[in-house]
């Protein structure tokens, strides 16, 4: 046994937590995260504005007609999610007159979250839609 060997295994046993973690969080979580790897997929990109994270939240929503919620309960998710240690959120403070944007970022690869996610029932519909463009 090698050390890469060692080191497949271990971002492997990394995948399958982190697989874990994502199917136990509500749909609308999922659908979250999932806007959030489409922007990071998408883009050069690895911290978007809680704004934009919204609306592509929202679009894909519409897409598989799942409830959307108020952008107060959508912060709460967001929230939850960096509780979880699956998104990380930093603040930005943007002068006087600008006052301070939310930048959020997953934790875990992009593409990875994407994979885990699209497999779920609910968002299969959306890889044919999608091609990993913003919705």
């Amino acid at each position: 046994m090698t050390e890469a060997h060692v080191r497949e295994a271990r971002t492997e046993a990394e995948k399958d937590r982190f697989k874990e973690l994502i199917e136990e969080v509500s749909q609308q979580a999922k659908a979250v995260l999932l806007a959030l790897s489409i922007l990071t997929n998408s883009s050069n990109q690895e911290e978007f504005a809680t704004q934009l994270v919204y609306r592509q939240y929202s679009n894909i929503c519409k897409i598989i007609d799942l409830d959307t919620l108020s952008e107060r309960r959508f912060r709460d998710i967001l929230n939850e999610q960096t509780f979880l240690g699956l998104i990380d959120i930093q603040k930005e403070n943007r002068g006087r007159s600008g006052g301070i944007n939310l930048l959020n970022r997953l934790v875990e690869d992009s593409e990875t979250v994407y994979q885990i996610l699209i497999d779920d029932n609910r968002f299969t519909e959306l890889d044919d839609n999608l091609d990993q463009r913003r919705v």
